[in-house]
């Protein structure tokens, strides 16, 4: 349902352009930026509109308190008051009202600007209406408020019949309406709904998800991996998407193995630092410690969190794949070798990209601008110039970087961090 009424926000959005100003700002990729218009990617898309959101309605308030800079005063004197820890009843009611009176104001001048101009009411049409209803419900099943629930889920209804998604026009009143008859009909059901039965929860407060995609990302699994084995080729990228953004890279073998960055060799210190670390960090799977080793592992092995969702990916990066016979070469002279773990110049995408492509890059690397000339002239671009990544030839030698390799007779450089879309949410 989440992802519907991203996609029918995206549709919304996109003749405006304000997709192409993510993409030029760097945010997001030009491939990418496809899924968080469709919706396609939870994370991804979720993340888009948030941040859409906050600055239209950053700059909405702005515009407000430049026509009213009286209101400022009072913001200030607010800001002031809800710091104090000695505030009686009576005066924390007062800064309520004081609160509810700036915010209706603001209410006001919307409406104002949206009856004057299209374009504000295009903005303002989102801004209040259209986003609140992902996010009310989201935080209601991260919460289990049902009905906080119901409402988002009735008002996400006009939003289908607008933008056209039959099957919920159909399907969803009905939902609503076998929904409003639970109190009823089945009153213990209805109880447990109102005490947040209606999605499952874990040990964490507000990590709520609902039946089907707890049913997707835990007894589901073994499905998954049989379904991209049932379909994946030698050389195809396999990505598990995580739920805090990041990814985890392997290339895809015979037989369902899969070829990917994972734990070296290590002493018993070392693991036991690990295995500390991660019971902090469980949604990072694998922490690669100073080395790592290229190992060939069955799909369904590869140690990862909960909720991680992986797909085959080939069209993340815009390069030619390279022939079968050289990605072999290449997976068998770097198996089970092992490498230095460098966050930025060497990870488990530049080993992958390298596998399929001849071109170690990574997506997921953040941009860093470019030092000015020493002649004093302005740099107008965003480069990445991070060290290049080594690796190991077939008879295990230090070789020169992937910019300079001749590895398995196939010449590769390593391609500006530009030339893909950004995976990075």
């Amino acid at each position: 349902m989440e992802k519907i009424v991203l996609a029918c926000l995206g549709t919304y959005l996109e003749p405006s352009g304000i997709f192409g100003v993510l993409v030029e700002t760097e945010c997001y990729g030009t491939d990418v930026i496809k899924t968080v218009i469709s919706g396609s990617h939870y994370s991804r898309a979720h993340t888009a509109h948030s941040i859409i959101h906050e600055v239209l309605t950053s700059m909405m308030f702005e515009a407000f308190l430049s026509k009213f800079p009286e209101r400022l005063t009072e913001l200030d004197a607010l800001q002031v008051n809800c710091q104090s820890k000695e505030l009686t009843s009576e005066e924390w009611n007062t800064t309520k009202e004081r609160a509810d009176s700036i915010q209706a104001a603001f209410q006001d001048y919307l409406k104002e600007r949206a009856s004057l101009s299209q374009s504000f009411d295009y903005w303002k049409t989102y801004v209040s209406d259209l986003f609140p209803i992902i996010r009310d419900l989201t935080n209601s099943l991260r919460s289990g408020d049902w009905i906080l629930y119901l409402s988002a889920i009735e008002r996400a209804t006009s939003l289908f019949f607008f933008f056209g998604r039959t099957n919920y026009c159909r399907w969803t009143p009905l939902f609503l309406q076998d929904c409003y008859q639970l109190k009823d009909k089945f009153p213990l059901l209805y109880d447990s709904y109102m005490n947040g039965g209606f999605v499952v929860n874990t040990t964490k407060k507000g990590s709520g998800v609902p039946f089907d995609q707890a049913l997707e990302q835990c007894y589901n699994r073994p499905a998954k991996v049989e379904e991209i084995t049932s379909i994946a080729k030698f050389g195809d990228l396999i990505e598990f998407s995580y739920p805090i953004g990041y990814s985890h890279w392997g290339v895809y073998d015979e037989d369902g193995y899969v070829f990917h960055f994972a734990v070296a060799d290590e002493s018993e210190l070392m693991s036991s630092i690990r295995s500390s670390l991660q019971r902090f960090f469980p949604v990072c799977g694998d922490l690669l410690l100073g080395e790592t080793r290229i190992r060939r592992v069955p799909l369904a092995e590869v140690n990862v969190p909960k909720g991680v969702h992986a797909l085959i990916s080939n069209n993340r990066h815009v390069f030619t794949p390279s022939a079968s016979e050289d990605m072999r070469l290449r997976c068998d002279a770097l198996l089970d070798q092992d490498f230095p773990y460098q966050l930025f110049s060497l990870n488990c995408e530049h080993f992958a990209t390298f596998v399929r492509y001849g071109k170690a890059v990574c997506n997921q690397e953040p941009p860093v601008a470019a030092e000015s000339p020493s002649d004093g002239t302005s740099s107008e671009t965003l480069t990445s110039t991070p060290e290049e990544p080594f690796l190991f030839d077939a008879e295990s030698r230090l070789c020169t970087p992937l910019a300079e390799s001749t590895i398995c007779g196939t010449e590769s450089t390593l391609a500006p961090l530009g030339e893909g879309p950004s995976t990075l949410t």
